[in-house]
This record gives C-alpha cells, structure tokens and sequence, in this order.
C-alpha cells in the first residue's frame, strides 16, 4: 500500500492519517476477534479498508482539510483501477456511510476506527455496532457497549502512534452516566431498569 500512496504522489498527511486508523483498526479487528470468536469478520478486509478509506483523497486532496464527499467515488475508481476487487474497494465509499441498513461488522469497525484515531466518539455508530455484537453473543446491549466503551476510551486516550513501548495500558473506566436518568445509551448496568412508561431507564432500588 505504501507504494501505491507513493505513485499516487499522496500527500504525507494523508499517508500519516491512513496509517493512524490501520493501526486503530488492527486493535479493533484483534478485540473483536478474541472477545467474538464465533463471529465471522474478515480481518483482512478491515484491514485493507482501513489502509485506503481515504485514497480518493489524492484525487481531491483539498477534501484533506475541508468536508468533502467527493473523494469517495474518486477512492473507489483509482482501487478498481490498480486492481482490486470490489468487495474491497468498497470502504472508500461505505467508511462514511455507516447507516446504511445492510452495513457490515467489516464497514463498522472501519468507520469506527476512522473515528477513534482522534478520539471522536459517534454514539450511533457505536450502538450500530453494539446491536451486532450483541446479536452475534446473545448478551445484553449494555453488556457489549461497556466492554467496547472500555476499548475505544483506552485507544482514544492512548493512540498507537502515541503510545510507549509495551503496548496498550489497562485503565478500568468508570461510567457515571449508569447513575443517570434516562439512561443516554447502552449504560444500562444493573443499577437500572426500564422505566414503566415513557422509555428511558430509572434507579432500581432494590439494587443501588
């Protein structure tokens, strides 16, 4: 990939920045991998989308520093035209389209990684996310967005390209927000339960 951002002449922000979400993407698609062992994801293919989500960026490099969309048709064409599949030369187009109803866990863990490199936190695109890991182990939404809350705080804080030798530290989060009222997301722990009327979750006494 590096000699194909190298013929493209890609400007070295662009290279920095596609190497920055790789190598969030890597740490995501190993979570994954050892929390879900029963869920399918192609590794690979998070992978490699990670790597070139942005590549029609060196088409329309202006899109580097202002919003844009147009790099990502430019993205899809200049990967179909040096070779590579569909399958894969979909994530230039799909890492920003994350809503999209048939969205794939591959497609999520892109966007999220696109996101996490700079701390970004989208909470609908990681309860997209929570729904899928959910469904995949059958446990609780809550359950699965702590653990994944958990991650993506400990990368945000500690990016790879900012981290000290020996890897990622652990530093257990706490949530506040399962105190509150309505609950704000999957922050659901066994402090609340769900209120009888207007949705939203309340202090369950028997339990705080």
């Amino acid at each position: 990939m590096a000699e194909l951002l190298r013929s493209l002449e890609a400007p070295r922000r662009l290279a920095a920045h596609l190497r920055a979400v790789h190598d969030v993407a890597v740490e995501l698609a190993d979570w994954v991998g050892d929390r879900y062992p029963d869920l399918a994801v192609d590794r690979n293919a998070v992978l490699f989308g990670a790597a070139t989500h942005d590549m029609g960026k060196t088409v329309h490099p202006e899109e580097l520093s202002e919003p844009g969309s147009a790099h990502e048709a430019a993205g899809r064409d200049v990967l179909l035209e040096h070779g590579f599949t569909t399958d894969l030369a979909r994530f230039v187009t799909t890492h920003a389209s994350w809503d999209s109803p048939d969205v794939t866990i591959e497609e999520l863990l892109v966007s999220t990684a696109d996101k996490i490199w700079k701390d970004k936190r989208v909470p609908d695109l990681e309860d997209r996310l929570v729904q899928v890991l959910a469904a995949a182990t059958g446990r609780e939404p809550w359950e699965e967005y702590l653990a994944l809350d958990d991650l993506l705080t400990q990368i945000g804080t500690h990016p790879p390209s900012a981290r000290p030798p020996g890897g990622l530290p652990h530093q257990p989060v706490t949530h506040p927000a399962c105190l509150l009222s309505p609950c704000p997301r999957w922050r659901l722990g066994p402090c609340l339960k769900p209120a009888a009327q207007g949705g939203g979750y309340v202090a369950a006494a028997a339990t705080v």
